[in-house]
């Protein structure tokens, strides 16, 4: 019988373990970043999301004349969207979760006339301020 001489080709199991062990070494811990990289980026977006509803509700607000607004600075506060614009309570749904934006209308003018009125819309930890003037 004659031997087939070996041929030193291809890769041997060892090779093969020590390759991958090689790879886990770099895998891993990159694999371990996303998940943080993750829940950061649902945190800017639920930031984004409620910034934009309350500058929408904002918008809406001063839309209104500054009659309308003044006559509200004598309901109880905060105030609802219905309780503002008397078509809706501008209550969104965001990844399952309901909010809704509490809108408080107060006299920023410090005397009788009310000419100056300070408006706040507040979403969840959110709050956006501004002043309407009657001129």
């Amino acid at each position: 019988m004659t031997k087939l001489p070996l041929k030193s080709s291809g890769f041997t199991l060892f090779e093969i373990i020590i390759a991958l062990f090689v790879i886990s070494i770099a895998v891993i811990p990159m694999m371990k970043s996303f998940g943080p990289a993750m829940s950061t980026a649902a945190i800017v977006e639920k930031t984004a999301v409620l910034s934009n509803q309350a500058r929408a509700t904002m918008e809406r607000l001063l839309v209104l004349d500054f009659d309308t607004l003044k006559s509200k600075t004598d309901l109880s506060q905060p105030l609802s969207g219905n309780d503002v614009f008397g078509d809706s309570d501008e209550t969104f749904t965001f990844e399952g979760d309901s909010y809704t934006p509490q809108i408080t209308i107060s006299d920023a003018s410090g005397d009788a006339s009310k000419t100056l009125l300070d408006l706040t819309v507040t979403l969840e930890s959110m709050s956006i301020s501004t002043r309407k003037a009657d001129f």
